[in-house]
């Protein structure tokens, strides 16, 4: 199998994390161990030539890399912030040009460069870079389109109207694809081929780290589909469920010597197509409305609906302001609470939840249990960082949804 795709370091501010990897390189590292000859393809600049080569010699692939002139990092301030891309040079203006073949392919859209590919089995990833015909042309028997929501949405027609899955077979015919998988984040995956449309779960985990999910996500679903020929719908639960062992643990190998995926600990596949959160929170400085906002925009980006007092209420009279917010809470799945500070209306919001039986997930940085007694004794679920309380908060309004539709 061949993996084409870039090579870039990664600075996360918290947790503080400092890697090399980018798209093509994480890919390749993800399937390594059950690919028994995996090639990779890349540009790395001078610096970090060596340090992908002794990755690849310790974990058993080998590489093709070309060498740019200039280093290119991104920056994110937490795993689930838009990210910042330094360079000192105006990388799309002047791509580099990729040209290779091969039986199996997976395939990204890479910043600085264009690729010409045949192949027999192609996955491609467009990394939402640019169009896809400017970032591959290519000639195979058989492909797959793999890409999240918004990136299906601007290869077909932007059309808000439409279904994610009318989107997806948009995409499909326009591309003359055999498949498109949608990467649908904290609720799975959709996968649309000539015959029918597949809806693949996900698999909740307490730790979520997502940086690079996507991207393994494609990796897996690429080695079972292009590489070991599996339907497209079992490819994609099985590249489900090996992402969430990825985004829970350390980055490692997620296929095993055996070729199989390496399961996440004590996690059982569940489907939800949205949920809704409402986000508890204060909103009076300039740093808790940036944490809002974060936290808004990763809710609804993963596909939930989000009820944000700052958003959906606003500032008024507490006649005006207090019914608004619990009109809100009460026809919410779930509740995210913004902890810091311990402010009282938030407190109060968890304590109405709770009553209500609406699951609670709180995020706190600055934590002292003895703070938290109550709010941890009825039940709700503590975080320290905000990616896994986003992601828990709509898992968790998920399974209220279900446990309702059970009753």
């Amino acid at each position: 199998m061949i993996v084409v795709g870039g090579t870039y370091r990664e600075i996360c501010r918290e947790p503080a994390t400092d890697n090399l990897y980018g798209s093509g390189l994480r890919a390749a590292f993800a399937i390594s161990r059950g690919c028994k000859q995996l090639e990779f393809i890349s540009i790395v600049d001078h610096a970090e030539k060596k340090e992908v080569e002794a990755l690849a010699s310790s974990f058993g692939f080998t590489v093709k890399l070309r060498e740019r002139t200039y280093p290119i990092q991104f920056h994110y301030e937490v795993p689930i912030s838009p990210p910042r891309i330094i360079s000192p040079n105006p990388i799309i203006m002047t791509p580099e040009k990729i040209v290779c073949s091969g039986e199996a392919m997976l395939v990204f859209g890479i910043l600085e460069a264009a690729s010409n590919i045949r192949a027999e089995r192609l996955v491609l990833d467009p990394q939402g870079l640019r169009p896809l015909t400017e970032q591959v042309t290519w000639s195979a028997n058989h492909v797959a389109i793999v890409g999240n929501k918004s990136e299906i949405r601007r290869m077909s027609t932007g059309n808000a109207e439409l279904s994610i899955e009318q989107h997806a077979e948009k995409v499909r015919e326009k591309f003359k694809a055999d498949v498109v998988v949608v990467k649908c984040g904290a609720l799975g995956a959709v996968v649309v081929d000539s015959s029918e449309v597949s809806r693949i779960g996900v698999f909740p985990t307490t730790k979520v780290n997502p940086l690079g999910s996507g991207d393994v996500f494609s990796a897996v679903f690429a080695y079972f589909w292009a590489e070991r020929g599996n339907s497209a719908s079992e490819a994609a639960r099985l590249a489900s469920k090996a992402t969430a062992a990825w985004v829970s643990r350390e980055p490692f190998q997620v296929i095993n010597n055996e070729g199989n995926v390496v399961s996440p600990d004590g996690s059982s596949e569940i489907y939800g197509e949205s949920t809704s959160v409402y986000i508890a929170a204060p909103f009076f400085t300039v740093a808790e409305r940036w944490l809002v906002e974060l936290c808004r925009t990763a809710l609804m980006d993963l596909g939930a609906r989000v009820f944000s007092p700052l958003h959906d209420v606003g500032w008024g009279t507490p006649e005006f302001v207090a019914p608004a917010d619990l009109a809100g809470l009460k026809h919410a799945d779930s509740v995210l609470a913004l902890l810091d500070g311990l402010d009282s209306g938030t407190v109060y919001e968890i304590g109405y939840a709770t009553a209500l039986g609406i699951p609670v997930v709180s995020l706190v940085s600055d934590r002292r249990s003895i703070d938290l007694t109550m709010i941890v004794g009825n039940g709700a679920r503590i975080y320290d960082e905000p990616s896994s309380a986003v992601y828990n908060a709509i898992w968790q309004g998920i399974r209220r949804v279900h446990s309702r539709i059970v009753s």
